[in-house]
């Protein structure tokens, strides 16, 4: 909700930032070496508040309900840290595209 102009629809353009700083926001606070993340996140539930100002998006991380680690290998070895990254990306791949696709309800 835009104070200013009430309810308004993002451009595809403006849609594609939000996911972008988003996604980078997340990936800054994952730690390859302890495999600590925010988590979980919800674009669409407050987490994240963006604002536009002069034809630009700004987005920031209002919200963390969790971080830590999701994932715990018995041994630390490249092909963990290697195995947590791509998991780590694959969920946030996935999230950003299909967190609250049906809304938030009422």
């Amino acid at each position: 909700m835009d104070s200013e102009r009430g309810h308004c629809f993002l451009s595809p353009g403006e849609s594609g930032l939000i996911y972008h700083q988003a996604s980078s926001i997340l990936t800054c606070f994952y730690d390859v070496e302890t495999f600590e993340e925010i988590f979980p996140w919800h674009h669409a539930a407050g987490d994240f508040v963006a604002r536009r100002a002069n034809g630009e998006m700004d987005l920031k991380l209002v919200a963390a309900r969790q971080y830590a680690a999701r994932v715990g290998f018995p041994e630390d070895s490249p092909q963990d840290r290697i195995m947590a990254l791509v998991m780590f990306l694959t969920n946030l791949t996935v999230r950003m595209r299909l967190d609250r696709i049906d809304g938030v309800g009422k």
